[in-house]
C-alpha cells in the first residue's frame, strides 16, 4: 500500500491547490502541527512542513523527526529556519542588499523538483522579483544545492543526501495615500518615550502591553526585533496562553496568523481581559469571529498587485479623522493589502473604511464588552518578519505607539 504524505498545517486548512489533482489529493493527509506529536510518523512517506509553523513545537519533536529521517523518510522544510529542529538545518541568512540580479533564482543542478517549472516563475510574480525569496537557509556539509539565489548562488533550496531532507527558504513598498498627521504638542517627538512623558504629565500610568508569539519565523523576527521589542512588557508563547495569568496586562496584541485553535482554547482568558475593561487587539489570519464577541469577518480575495496600476489606491478613508490613532499613523501606512472585510457592530464606527465597498479593515469597539476590541484585517508582523514590505514596519511603529497611549474604555 502506498504511504500517504503528511501536510503539516498551522490552524487553517491546507491550500486548496494542493488537493486540485485527485491522484495527489488521495495521498495527502492534513495534520495540525500540535497533533503531530500524537502521530506515528512511520506511516508517512513524506512530511511537508508549512512555512509558518511553530518552530518551538517542531524543536520539541526533534527526536521523532530525527528517527523518521534515519528510517528513510522525506522531510520538506518550508520557510526561514530559526530553530534547527533537525540536525543540519541552519538559521536563515537574509541577503544584505538586493536588486533584481541578486533576487534571481537559478537552477544549480537538475532535480525532479524542477520538472515542469519555468525558473522565471520562481523569480517573478506579476513581473516583481523577490516577493518571498530574499535569503537562504545555508546547507550543511554534504548537502546538494538544487537552486541558488543571485550571481553568488546562495542556496535557496537543497537536498541533504542520506536523510532525504529538502529545505526551501522561500516562502516594495506599495504606492499609498499621503500620511496626514495632526501637529504634536510642543516638545513631543512621536517616540515611545514621549508617550510615557505624556502619561506622567496627565497623572496616568503607561498601559502594559503584551503580544502573542506563535513560534513562527515571522513572529520571532518581528516581535524580538529591537525596533518593536521595546514596546512590549511581555511576550507570551501562544501555546501557553490558556494557562497564563494576564492580570498585569492592559493590552494584549493577538499578532497576525496566530493559531485559531489555540486562541479558541484560551477564550476564557481573553474574555476575562475584556470583562476587566482591558484591550484585546485581533489581527488578520487569527479567525477572531471564533473567539471574540460581535466580530463579523467576511473573507475576500486578496489583491496583492493593485499598486502596479498607475494611480491606483486601496480606496481607504477614515470616517473618524480626529481619532488619536491618526496621531501615530496615516492611511498610507495601512496601504499594502488586506485579508477580509469587517462589519462593525451596531454603534461602532470604523477607523479605516473603504470608499467603494461596504465594511472596513479596522475598527475599535468599546460597546460590545466592558473592555476594548480593536480588530483589523492587516498582517504587518508577518510581512516585516518575512523580510519584505517595508510599509508594514511604519505601520507597526505607529500602531504600537498608539496602543501605549490607551486609557480604560469609557464607551464611544
Amino acid at each position: 500500500m502506498t504511504r500517504s504524505i503528511a501536510v503539516i498545517t498551522t490552524g487553517d486548512p491546507p491550500p486548496p491547490a494542493l488537493f486540485a489533482r485527485p491522484e495527489l489529493a488521495a495521498r495527502l493527509t492534513a495534520i495540525d502541527i500540535y497533533a503531530l506529536k500524537r502521530q506515528s510518523l512511520a506511516s508517512f512517506s513524506a512530511l511537508f512542513i508549512a512555512a509558518g509553523s511553530d518552530q518551538r513545537e517542531l524543536l520539541e519533536q526533534k527526536p521523532a523527526l530525527t528517527r523518521y529521517l534515519h528510517a528513510g523518510g522525506v522531510l520538506v522544510c518550508n520557510g526561514h529556519v530559526v530553530d534547527p529542529y533537525v540536525d543540519g538545518l541552519t538559521p536563515f541568512r537574509p541577503l544584505p542588499a538586493f536588486d533584481v540580479e541578486q533576487l534571481t533564482v537559478h537552477r544549480l543542478r537538475s532535480h525532479p523538483v524542477h520538472d515542469g517549472i519555468d525558473m522565471r516563475d520562481l523569480t517573478f510574480r506579476h513581473g516583481v522579483a523577490g516577493f518571498y525569496g530574499r535569503g537562504c537557509n545555508p546547507p550543511p556539509d554534504g548537502a546538494v544545492p538544487v537552486t541558488g539565489l543571485g550571481p553568488a548562488a546562495g542556496r535557496l533550496g537543497m537536498v541533504a543526501p542520506g536523510r532525504r531532507q529538502a529545505v526551501h527558504a522561500c516562502r516594495q513598498r506599495p504606492v499609498g495615500l499621503r500620511r496626514q498627521r495632526r501637529p504634536l504638542p510642543a516638545g513631543a517627538t512621536g517616540r515611545m518615550g514621549t508617550v510615557r512623558v505624556r502619561h506622567r504629565q496627565a497623572g496616568m500610568s503607561t498601559p502594559r502591553l503584551a503580544a502573542l508569539d506563535n513560534g513562527s519565523h515571522f513572529h520571532r523576527r518581528a516581535l524580538y526585533h529591537p525596533r518593536f521589542r521595546r514596546y512590549f512588557d511581555r511576550l507570551i508563547e501562544l501555546r501557553q496562553l490558556a494557562d497564563t495569568d494576564l492580570d498585569d496586562i492592559d493590552v494584549l496584541v493577538v499578532t497576525d496568523r496566530c493559531h485559531p485553535g489555540l486562541l479558541c482554547a484560551a477564550q476564557p482568558r481573553l474574555h476575562a481581559l475584556l470583562a476587566a475593561g482591558k484591550t484585546v487587539v485581533a489581527m488578520a489570519g487569527t479567525r477572531p469571529e471564533l473567539w471574540l464577541p460581535a466580530v463579523v469577518w467576511r473573507d475576500e480575495p486578496v489583491n496583492f498587485w493593485w499598486w502596479k496600476t498607475p494611480g491606483a489606491t486601496l480606496g481607504l478613508y477614515t470616517p473618524t479623522p480626529r481619532h488619536t490613532l491618526f496621531d501615530h499613523i496615516g492611511l498610507d501606512d495601512a496601504s499594502w493589502h488586506f485579508h477580509g472585510v469587517l462589519s462593525p457592530p451596531p454603534g461602532v464606527s470604523a477607523l479605516i473604511g473603504f470608499h467603494h465597498r461596504d465594511g472596513c479593515l479596522l475598527y475599535e469597539d468599546c460597546h460590545s464588552t466592558p473592555g476594548r476590541l480593536i480588530v483589523c484585517t492587516l498582517d504587518p508582523f508577518y510581512h516585516f518578519g518575512s523580510w519584505f514590505m517595508p510599509v508594514t514596519g511604519r505601520f507597526l511603529d505607529g500602531f504600537l505607539r498608539y496602543l501605549r497611549t490607551l486609557r480604560p474604555c469609557q464607551g464611544d
